[in-house]
């Protein structure tokens, strides 16, 4: 029982003890006297408050803090002003069990006001808009900054004033710099490069051998089997040409024959009757002599003009839609032609020159694309690729006045 009454009075002495251990106290602390610009450890709060495990922060006084940096290195105070003036501070000790404020300190600054400079960011603006590929200067205005930069919120390893981008995936991205307690942000938007593709000259349709139909540039020689001369006819030099036949051939000459004798039987009746005493018989027996023949070579046929109005139709067409003569003609060779088909045809047009294309479409594409920013000599190299001339791109310019 007496040991009991012990323990209880013990316990009753030791928990006051154990409570006042984490009760804060202070004391008053005096006006501090600053100058403009930093002052370090101007204040050791240790002096100013009693407590175990102390942990120190602030709050603006009554007077405001407007221009006044504060901060600690455990117990002490480092204070930086910018302009001379009053101002007051609360200076607050914490253990995570009580806190306890200190008076409305007194802050006297003397001294020339600091002119901060204002820092500038460039691009201006918080949107940027890139196309694949190029690359952008995103910098902040001063000498000697240094700077801290993040990507979509990853810290970059640049500390310099300057940054520069290099956009090469499409999509949407943050780009952040901290100088000191300023901060700017811009969201870069990264778009595709436009192609524009031009289309391939138009194919010639080809004739086919074979396929049983007649064709442009299929004839009796270069394709008997769709092209068949008729009965009675024969392929003679790309032409069928009529055959004639025996039948013919007879009544033609015992034709020719009755028209001789009634000729000759004319002169003789003629000649008793002394109406051609002057008319020798030399004439009539020159009739009877044979004739040297004279054969005609098949060489000597003058060439049958070809159907080649299709591969005509065809150079004209594409000649005027703006392709060029070395195009067409190594299109027109790859499908079947002959050169010497292509250059008849080209022969038969005249001179034939190269039609100057439309370049409005040209025209079109440069106004957008100046319009979006790319520089004249991208697009110079873009529309060069395409197949636009040198001159129609001088020609184009010229006509935007650029």
């Amino acid at each position: 029982m007496k040991r009991g009454l012990i323990l209880i009075i013990f316990l009753l002495m030791v928990i006051p003890v154990l409570a006042d251990s984490n009760e804060i106290t202070t004391i008053n602390i005096p006006t501090q006297n600053l100058t403009t610009g930093e002052n370090k450890e101007i204040l050791n709060l240790d002096n100013y408050f009693n407590g175990t495990d102390l942990a120190y922060k602030f709050k603006a006084g009554s007077k405001g803090l407007n221009g006044i940096s504060i901060s600690f290195d455990e117990s002490l105070v480092n204070i930086i002003a910018n302009n001379p003036g009053q101002y007051s501070v609360i200076f607050i000790a914490d253990n995570e069990t009580d806190d306890k404020e200190s008076n409305d300190v007194n802050l006297n600054v003397v001294g020339e006001a600091i002119i901060k400079k204002a820092i500038d960011f460039f691009p201006v603006g918080t949107s940027v808009s890139m196309k694949v590929g190029e690359k952008k200067t995103f910098a902040v205005s001063g000498d000697n900054i240094s700077a801290e930069w993040y990507l979509n919120n990853l810290k970059l390893p640049e500390t310099t004033g300057t940054f520069i981008y290099d956009a090469a995936i499409a999509g949407t991205n943050t780009l952040e710099v901290k100088i000191g307690a300023e901060t700017n942000i811009w969201t870069i938007i990264i778009e595709a490069q436009e192609v524009i593709e031009t289309a391939p000259p138009p194919v010639v349709n080809q004739a086919v051998c074979g396929n049983n139909k007649k064709e442009s540039g299929e004839n009796c020689q270069s394709c008997p089997q769709d092209v068949q001369c008729t009965s009675g006819s024969s392929c003679v030099n790309a032409v069928c040409i009529k055959d004639q036949g025996v039948g013919g051939a007879i009544l033609w000459f015992v034709g020719l024959g009755f028209v001789i004798l009634l000729f000759v039987g004319g002169v003789v009746f003629a000649k008793r009757k002394g109406l051609l005493d002057t008319i020798s018989l030399d004439f009539i027996t020159n009739l009877f002599k044979k004739k040297e023949k004279i054969d005609i070579k098949e060489d000597e046929v003058g060439e049958t003009e070809e159907d080649l109005t299709g591969l005509k139709d065809y150079l004209e067409n594409n000649l005027k839609e703006g392709h060029s003569k070395e195009e067409l003609v190594n299109a027109a060779l790859q499908q079947g032609w002959k050169q010497e088909q292509i250059d008849k045809v080209f022969e038969n047009m005249g001179e034939v020159k190269e039609t100057e294309r439309d370049i409005e479409p040209l025209l079109e594409y440069l106004k957008i694309n100046l319009k979006k920013g790319y520089a004249k000599e991208e697009l110079v190299k873009a529309v060069l690729e395409q197949g636009w001339t040198k001159e129609e791109i001088d020609d184009a310019f010229a006509k935007l006045g650029i």
